[in-house]
């Protein structure tokens, strides 16, 4: 039975917990923002999470995201051509600063889309990549097709404003944990600052910040990066990700308003959101790998058999401090299973709740097909009358035979 079953995990990322942060909602300017756990993609809090926002320049990460897919040769160079910048200085896009004529290398074009949210380095890799701006966003949303974005649709590299590009502040927080699983993405994200290479036009290289970092509060140590956006249509928009304490969060806000001062409002709101999340939140682990779980029983006609299960991996959730692992409960949706059941059959889910709130699911599969007994197979309603014939017959045998016994001991 060892090989029976296979355990995968599954987390209800759908479920915003009953306990929100003590903040208001008249403390977030912006309209909407979700905070998510970045290992699970459980919701922690969010406000008008699944509307249809405008993400202006958080576009950005798909288009980066499709580019360090493409190219592995950060070394490669790309030659910047009238066509790639033609519109961008009418439509006041934000660039690098790379210009016509100028040969740089993909790892610039990389840093240059990021940091600070260069147009013109969008453009440049859309055209090395599939010849025209129009054809890369067909990759872009391919790849959010791929990711399960439903309500994500792109229609240029840049998050430059047109009614059609859209998405949800959810959909872009699971976007961007799937940037961070590729290393080469997840440096150019974290990165503050940085200078490109020289060329003819930069002799000096060009200088490239972080709009993130640039207005990031000092006190801000748990922040590893972040894209910010902006459009009169959009508002000050910002996807970030945050570090503390074994926790790993991702925080997306959008639709906050312009107004003057030292911090802009969606730096203040992500400052505001992850230091009450520190404060309010722990992780607590769930299951640790390969831990003890409650025994499986498969009942047959005439036995039961229990299986031994351990947990595939480590289960994590991030939860409030009031909260420990004890106050969960561990139930299995299924009291038994009854053969027969196919190989690849999901045949038990393991239900980790807590107060009340499902928080994980840990759900087995079977990994080879497992037969009634054989006694059980005989005694089933299509054979009833096969086994009475059967029956009839050996008792009829017997009879004869114990019946001729005794006529020949009493001729003895």
């Amino acid at each position: 039975m060892g090989k029976f079953l296979k355990g995968f995990i599954s987390i209800c990322c759908c479920l915003i917990f009953t306990q929100p942060l003590s903040i208001s909602a008249d403390e977030i300017a912006s309209q909407y923002y979700v905070l998510m756990d970045a290992k699970t993609s459980r919701v922690i809090e969010g406000k008008g999470e699944d509307d249809l926002i405008y993400p202006a320049s958080m576009t950005k990460i798909m288009t980066l995201l499709v580019a360090v897919e493409q190219l592995k040769d950060l070394d490669e160079k790309i030659t910047i051509t009238d066509e790639m910048l033609a519109g961008l200085a009418e439509a006041n896009a934000s660039v690098a600063g790379f210009v016509s004529g100028e040969t740089v290398s993909v790892r610039d074009l990389f840093y240059g889309l990021m940091l600070p949210s260069g147009a013109d380095a969008c453009v440049a890799l859309a055209v090395r990549i599939a010849g025209s701006e129009a054809a890369y966003v067909e990759l872009m949303n391919e790849r959010a097709a791929e990711l399960g974005l439903t309500q994500t649709h792109f229609v240029n590299t840049t998050g430059l404003h047109e009614d059609a590009h859209v998405s949800t502040v959810r959909e872009i927080a699971l976007l961007l944990k799937a940037a961070l699983r590729n290393p080469v993405f997840k440096n150019i994200f974290e990165t503050k600052e940085i200078i490109t290479e020289t060329t003819w036009a930069h002799p000096e290289g060009i200088y490239l910040i972080s709009s993130t970092f640039r207005y990031a509060d000092p006190s801000m140590d748990y922040l590893i990066g972040g894209k910010t956006g902006f459009t009169y249509e959009a508002g000050l928009c910002l996807a970030s990700a945050a570090e503390k304490e074994n926790m790993s969060l991702i925080l997306v806000t959008a639709k906050a308003p312009v107004e003057l001062g030292y911090q802009p409002i969606h730096i203040q709101d992500a400052k505001l959101i992850y230091d009450r999340a520190f404060d309010e939140y722990h992780q607590v682990v769930l299951l640790s790998k390969d831990e003890a779980l409650p025994a499986l029983t498969i009942k047959q006609k005439f036995k039961a058999n229990e299986i031994d299960l351990k947990a595939p991996e480590t289960i994590t959730a991030i939860l409030p401090k009031n909260i420990e692992r004890e106050s969960c409960s561990y139930t299995y949706l299924n009291e038994s299973l009854t053969p027969p059941i196919t190989q690849g059959e999901l045949i038990q889910t393991l239900m980790i709740t807590c107060q009340g709130e499902a928080i994980a699911s840990l759900q087995f599969t079977a990994e080879e097909n497992i037969e009634k007994d054989l006694l059980f197979q005989l005694f089933t309603k299509e054979n009833t009358a096969l086994l009475f014939v059967i029956l009839c017959a050996v008792t009829a045998f017997i009879y004869r035979f114990l019946h001729r016994r005794d006529k020949i001991n009493n001729e003895v």
